[in-house]
């Protein structure tokens, strides 16, 4: 996988949804709440889940391969200070199922499974009105490393110790 996982969500949702960079982005990258009337979308992530870690050395060439089979969930919240969050918010599972994002999740070597239905957190912001919702998906990737290592056969000699 060459992108972080949440950054890939980034690129589907704003490519999908058509919006700028500065709409979508991931969670605690000096996000500003709405002073616009636009949607913004957040990138969070959620529960991580792992599934396997192998470790395989390769005489051949001396290597360790391994590798991490992960599940991560990620928190999508949909803001905007008018009605566009409840009028769009179906636009980001659509999004997550689009032919662009099966294409996306094929370069990148994720699978992305179909998204919660959205819950109304506009209760939260009080009297404030900003519509907010929240769909939650998850995320399979895996991750491997290689590094070179020293054989390890290789011990010293033994040396038969006798009294006298």
């Amino acid at each position: 996988m060459t992108t972080d996982p949440d950054l890939i969500l980034c690129d589907i949702i704003s490519h999908e949804l058509g919006l700028d960079s500065l709409y979508v982005s991931a969670f605690a990258q000096n996000w500003k709440s709405p002073k616009d009337s636009g949607l913004y979308v957040v990138v969070e992530p959620g529960v991580q889940k792992t599934n396997s870690v192998v470790t395989v050395f390769d005489p051949t060439t001396q290597e360790e391969n391994q590798s991490i089979a992960v599940v991560q969930e990620f928190i999508l919240t949909i803001t905007s200070k008018d009605r566009t969050a409840f009028q769009r918010k179906e636009e980001v599972l659509m999004a997550l199922a689009s032919i662009y994002s099966v294409q996306q999740q094929e370069a990148q070597g994720v699978r992305i499974t179909r998204g919660t239905d959205p819950v109304d957190l506009s209760f939260i912001e009080g009297v404030s009105a900003l519509k907010r919702y929240e769909i939650r998906c998850h995320m399979f990737y895996l991750k491997t490393k290689t590094a070179s290592v020293s054989y390890f056969d290789t011990f010293q000699s033994l040396e038969a110790l006798t009294n006298g």
